[in-house]
């Protein structure tokens, strides 16, 4: 359970919501702005935050270690999900090339 507002949300619940608004971003950044590295920004943050809380994870000790760990497995739930971003783009402009043919 997370404390926000006084409210105790679920940590699945705050990840999912946080994954959603991380995809939206994605799907806003691919659909809108023509430049490619702008649209990597939120999967490269995601992976770097990723790669760099696993190396902390299994440099640290103890319960340190796991709560690196707990935080790298949330930044990979925000990496798949600018994945699937990237993949409903992709097939988005597979369809509408389909049917301009």
């Amino acid at each position: 359970m997370i404390p926000i507002g006084g409210l105790a949300v679920k940590t699945e619940l705050f990840i999912l919501i946080c994954s959603l608004f991380v995809m939206l971003i994605q799907l806003i950044l691919c659909f809108k702005v023509r430049n490619r590295y702008l649209r990597l920004i939120p999967a490269v943050l995601s992976f770097a935050s990723a790669a760099t809380l696993s190396v902390m994870a299994v440099s640290s000790e103890g319960w340190d270690g796991f709560g690196y760990m707990v935080l790298a497995i949330f930044c990979g739930c925000f990496l798949l999900a600018a994945g699937i971003g990237w993949m409903v783009w992709a097939v988005a402009g597979k369809i509408k090339k389909k049917k301009g043919k």
